[in-house]
């Protein structure tokens, strides 16, 4: 697995986009704070603008250059869900507006998988992640399941059989919280 983070810290640093494994399905990801790298995988995944990305962080200490403001409840949610879980937040900084949504808001999830975790400490930044699909069609549960087409559009693919696959993965529930400290979910 060594290897497979240098050669893919590699293609991040170099404005590289990549399939990857996460802890829920495949993604396509760069690195999250390049704009240029983030416009290829729209073009890659004939995205429209107007569609905003999640991000991957590793810890919580990286999450706070990315957030405002973590409420006690947040980091409780954060630190606690033993499922993966992203949480929209509403006021991120450091970040490009290619990623964000409409009202500035961004989805951000703490991945607990030792690949990811890996790769973003040895990359310094967090990633992009998006399912491995073009847009419209079905999220890839397995890296069988990605369309060649896509597979020839990126700079890098991880070795999948490095990595056991999930038969029930799934991506990742989305909640937001409301201004109460109430938690909205978006996607179970």
């Amino acid at each position: 697995m060594k290897n497979e983070i240098k050669n893919a810290s590699l293609c991040l640093l170099n404005g590289g986009i990549f399939l990857y494994p996460t802890d829920t399905i495949w993604g396509l990801g760069c690195l999250a704070t390049n704009e240029q790298a983030i416009e290829k995988i729209r073009m890659a995944k004939e995205r429209v603008p107007e569609k905003s990305f999640i991000i991957l962080v590793e810890s919580m200490e990286r999450l706070k250059n990315y957030v405002d403001k973590i409420s006690p409840k947040q980091k409780d949610f954060l630190l606690q869900s033993e499922r993966p879980t992203t949480v929209i937040f509403q006021k991120v900084k450091n970040l490009p507006s290619a990623l964000l949504a409409k009202d500035g808001s961004l989805g951000i999830r703490m991945v607990r998988m030792d690949f990811c975790e890996k790769l973003i400490s040895q990359i310094n930044g967090p990633l992009v992640s998006t399912s491995a699909n073009i847009s419209g069609e079905a999220s890839p549960a397995a890296f069988g399941e990605i369309s060649e087409k896509l597979k020839d559009r990126v700079d890098f693919v991880v070795n999948p059989a490095l990595f056991e696959e999930k038969s029930n993965a799934k991506a990742s529930r989305i909640v937001k919280f409301n201004e109460m400290g109430g938690i909205e979910i978006i996607r179970d």
